[in-house]
């Protein structure tokens, strides 16, 4: 039997995923209808994004970052997964950002 504060933990979970559902109905000149739903955003940690989707992901929403800069924020965002890397700060220089080099 679940104790109530895991019952209660479920039913947060469960209200918290509702509420980023999403479902898309079409109707086509043809008639024919289609449904899409969607439970979870995508890059939620229930459902994350690989390392080349979320470095995709990255280049589709700062179309403005040449590949040098892009490049620069790819390694850092690896250092901080690689656990021998821990104790070292996330080595991200400031022209990333466009500050004077």
């Amino acid at each position: 039997m679940r104790s109530a504060s895991s019952r209660a933990a479920l039913r947060r979970d469960l209200r918290r995923v509702a509420a980023h559902a999403a479902r898309v109905d079409l109707a086509l000149h043809d008639g024919r209808q289609l449904t899409a739903r969607r439970d979870l955003r995508r890059g939620d940690p229930e459902d994350p994004f690989d390392s080349p989707a979320l470095l995709q992901r990255l280049r589709d929403f700062a179309p403005a970052l040449d590949d040098r800069r892009a490049a620069l924020i790819e390694r850092s965002c690896r250092s901080v997964t690689d656990p021998a890397l821990d104790a070292q700060p996330a080595p991200l220089p400031a022209t990333v950002f466009g500050a004077a080099e």
